[in-house]
């Protein structure tokens, strides 16, 4: 496995190991340390093309008994096979297979630092890891093209899709790097301590999505608190551009074709310090798309953190449809404005359907739902609960005099009844169920 510095220079132009592949063309995994010989070791997904990974376990990846034991090796195998090459000699981007992922019970952690572009040997958009480090806050997960994580598996046995369950298989994808995180309180009362040295974002997505597909995970633990900025991995912005810093504490996209649906998650305690000359955040999610696609689907955003707009979710310069279905965002803290979601100007159709926007708090006041930016184009809500809200066309719920003790059981992150609607919650038997069967018609 090879072992990149920090040093850029100096590791990739002469100081250690610069050529990626091995004696069959296949990918050289960085880790500690290369492997002996002409050939390195191989993740091998299976015949239909589905990676396993399951905690603890040794294997290829070709079956859950031979199953790798780090998604970060996963990420890393598929970056490398089809962007990974250091000069313009090396042979084509090779296939790496992986369809899906498929990840067992368990916390996962990015291990390799975040990507550096280079486009000093020619116009193709070059990829670095910048070094092996699972301890660095600058470790993250890169998606590339086509990336479809499904979690919720139990650790045992041969289970199935069918036999996922996000609840009692928690698949939790997590930037505390020390496991000393505490988190406490909830909204205004919302404390996240002991972040300093967790992973700034846990995720990146930029360029060409394909068809990606993040399901039945938790993004917990990310810390955007450092200007730290990453070039794009694509011709649009031709290496030239890097992403807003300080943002996105769980994760930062960046899209300009292809399509992410975000299925079954949890985005729960992340931070992002956000960019004071812009007033861009998200606690949990920052966004931009150019001519894509973006569904958040049966998803929880819930106790993240933003020192500046959007205490969850901050919608930048999307281009294209944007959807927001059967979610919830609650508890959620902004210390400007849209203490759940931060629209902007340049922000094309945004739909929220069948949604609870209960509980959040920002600083300006009758932002605690959303920032007081207007969307230069349409802002669709259809058959939501939206605190500060009294709209009820389109099935929308007067929100007026509704309590958030009304709504859920317990605020209590320790009690089994957290978050649970009570049993006469206004949201019960509210929704749609035309506007999910529109963009998901059938189930896995």
């Amino acid at each position: 496995r090879l072992h990149y510095s920090t040093d850029f220079e100096g590791s990739i132009y002469g100081n250690t190991l610069n050529d990626t592949f091995d004696i069959a063309g296949k990918p050289r995994r960085i880790g500690p340390s290369s492997d002996i010989g002409a050939h390195e070791w191989q993740l091998t997904p299976d015949q239909n093309g589905v990676l396993y990974v399951k905690k603890g376990a040794n294997g290829f990846g070709s079956s859950w008994n031979d199953a790798t034991s780090e998604l970060a090796e996963g990420i890393y195998y598929m970056n490398m096979c089809d962007k990974g090459r250091l000069n313009s000699s090396e042979p084509n981007p090779i296939l790496h297979g992986v369809n899906e992922i498929w990840v067992s019970a368990g916390t996962y952690k990015p291990q390799f630092g975040n990507v550096i572009e280079d486009d000093r040997f020619g116009p193709d958009d070059l990829i670095y890891f910048d070094g092996y480090d699972p301890t660095s806050p600058r470790a993250e997960f890169f998606f590339p093209t086509n990336t479809k994580i499904f979690g919720g598996f139990p650790n045992t046995g041969n289970p199935v899709k069918a036999d996922r369950n996000w609840k009692t298989n928690p698949t939790i994808l997590s930037g505390d790097l020390n496991n000393n995180d505490t988190s406490t309180g909830f909204g205004s009362n919302l404390v996240l301590e002991n972040r300093t040295d967790n992973s700034y974002n846990i995720f990146v997505m930029s360029g060409d999505a394909g068809v990606s597909v993040l399901d039945g995970l938790q993004f917990k633990g990310g810390n955007a608190s450092i200007n730290e900025s990453m070039m794009l991995d694509n011709n649009l912005y031709d290496g030239t551009s890097s992403f807003y810093s300080g943002v996105g504490g769980a994760g930062k996209i960046k899209i300009y074709s292809g399509s992410m649906d975000i299925v079954n998650c949890v985005f729960k305690e992340n931070f992002a310090i956000g960019n004071s000359s812009d007033q861009k955040g998200g606690g949990a999610l920052f966004i931009d798309t150019y001519q894509s696609s973006i569904n958040i689907v049966n998803t929880l955003f819930e106790s993240n953190k933003s020192n500046q707009q959007g205490g969850a979710l901050d919608l930048g310069d999307v281009y294209s449809d944007l959807k927001i279905i059967n979610s919830t965002l609650t508890g959620n803290l902004s210390n400007t404005q849209g203490g759940a979601i931060a629209l902007n100007t340049n922000t094309q159709t945004v739909y929220l359907q069948n949604s609870i926007v209960f509980g959040n708090v920002s600083t300006i006041a009758n932002t605690q739902s959303f920032t007081t930016a207007v969307p230069t184009t349409t802002f669709i809500r259809q058959n939501n609960l939206i605190e500060g809200s009294s709209l009820t066309t389109n099935g929308n719920i007067n929100a007026t005099g509704v309590l958030l003790a009304n709504l859920f059981k317990s605020v209590d992150r320790t009690n089994a009844d957290y978050l649970q609607l009570t049993n006469n919650a206004v949201a019960k038997n509210a929704g749609n169920n035309s506007l999910y069967l529109a963009t998901f018609p059938t189930s896995d």
